[in-house]
């Protein structure tokens, strides 16, 4: 019974001492012996590491942009930043350096303001309705021409005080306001033109001192150039009214039949309700535009629309001259410049003649249907041609004369034989 018993636990006692050296021999197997896996290089433990860090990381970065690589390129070929463009000396003025100057400060509008203001005045016009004994007014601006008491203004702003001949009404009057002045001038009117929409009016400035504005005798404007609007302040303001824009279009140079260049041109400068007639300025805080709603400019724009100063003073001169001979008889157009018509006529074979560029409503040209865009070949029979004055045709007629047209339509290119009688200018 003993030697079985002693037996029985030996053969356990060798089991379980085989079992622990098989475990340890398949453990070495796997581990260091024949059948262990290779260790892994150490780029691909830094890329597990990389990769465990990237999953555990909230941030995700974008790929790298076109102007990263810019840091890669040599220094030689990187490009040279662009230059400003160059401020052409006639937009700044003669005093350009003191000017630049200036705008380095940040003070060139200030004084630009400063300098123009007390050029500009306030017109107040007053005349009796027609219907009653009620006063009706309107107001606007002006500016300075000279110190003897020449103002320039907007004609469509007198309109409430004037008969159809273009006089002033018996019971109206035109008040001027002058900066610094506490009273009121009673003006004259000198002269208007309606289809230039320039009037000229006059004061006795007595003992005040009148600052004329500096005007630009040349057709600087450029479209982008930096224009500002100044306006007489009105009641409610003590000072201000000053606003800036661009030039945003120039319009071809048109000619009126006693031969004026009249060239408008449009900006962005907002136009306050009391602005009408007053300066559109340059950086040089020289005048080079009227604001006005003349009879060249479109009606559902007419605010932004401003005359040029040549065509201003070229007006104003005649306005302030002589009156007109009269006797002179009108048509009521405009037409456009021969060297402006030459670039149409060859564009789209147009005949010679004179392109009618505007046509004054009421006008002889208007009632006889005449049309923007119409072309005048021939009058009375003879031919028109491209270099031909149209002041020189009329000049050889009076008013009430009739004159037979002939108008190339180029909406259906025919030419048709229209009869116009003339009237007398500011009939």
């Amino acid at each position: 019974m003993t030697v079985l018993t002693n037996r029985t636990l030996g053969l356990a006692a060798f089991g379980l001492f085989s079992a622990v050296m098989a475990s340890m021999l398949t453990s070495w197997l796997y581990t260091a012996g024949p059948l262990a896996a290779p260790e892994p290089s150490v780029s691909e433990t830094t890329q597990e590491a990389t990769s465990a860090e990237t999953s555990q990381s909230v941030l995700v970065l974008p790929k790298p942009s076109i102007l990263a690589t810019t840091a890669s390129v040599p220094q030689s070929q990187v490009p040279e930043p662009t230059p400003l463009p160059l401020i052409p000396p006639e937009i700044l003025g003669d005093q350009a350096k003191e000017q630049i100057a200036l705008l380095a400060e940040g003070r060139l509008v200030e004084e630009l303001y400063n300098q123009v203001a007390p050029s500009v005045v306030g017109i107040q016009v007053e005349a009796q309705s027609d219907t009653s004994t009620t006063v009706i007014s309107d107001s606007g601006s002006g500016v300075i021409y000279s110190a003897q008491g020449q103002i320039l203004t907007s004609a469509d702003l007198l309109k409430i005080a004037l008969d159809r001949s273009g006089q002033l009404l018996e019971n109206s009057r035109i008040l001027v306001r002058v900066q610094q002045e506490n009273r009121l001038f009673e003006a004259q009117l000198a002269g208007l033109d309606e289809t230039t929409g320039v009037a000229v009016l006059t004061i006795d400035p007595g003992s005040a001192e009148l600052v004329a504005a500096r005007f630009s005798l040349q057709n600087t404007l450029r479209v982008g150039q930096v224009v500002f609007f100044l306006s007489f302040p009105d009641d409610m303001v003590s000072e201000g009214c000053l606003t800036s824009g661009l030039v945003t279009a120039l319009h071809q140079p048109v000619l009126l039949e006693d031969g004026t260049k009249v060239e408008m041109v449009r900006s962005n400068a907002p136009i306050l309700a009391s602005g009408q007639g007053g300066p559109l300025l340059n950086l040089a805080g020289e005048v080079v535009a009227l604001a006005n709603s003349s009879q060249l400019s479109e009606t559902f724009e007419s605010l932004s629309y401003a005359i040029e100063t040549p065509t201003v003073l070229d007006v104003a001169e005649r306005l302030l001259g002589e009156s007109a001979p009269e006797g002179q008889p009108w048509l009521g157009i405009a037409v456009l410049k021969d060297e402006s018509f030459a670039a149409l006529k060859d564009l789209y074979d147009f005949p010679d003649g004179l392109y009618v560029s505007h046509v004054i409503e009421d006008s002889p040209a208007y009632l006889a249907d005449i049309r923007r865009g119409d072309i005048i070949t021939e009058v009375n029979g003879e031919p028109v041609r491209l270099h031909q004055s149209l002041s020189s045709i009329l000049a050889q007629h009076e008013p009430g004369d009739q004159l037979t047209l002939g108008i190339y339509r180029r909406s259906d290119k025919q030419i048709y034989a229209i009869k116009v009688y003339l009237k007398e200018a500011n009939d």
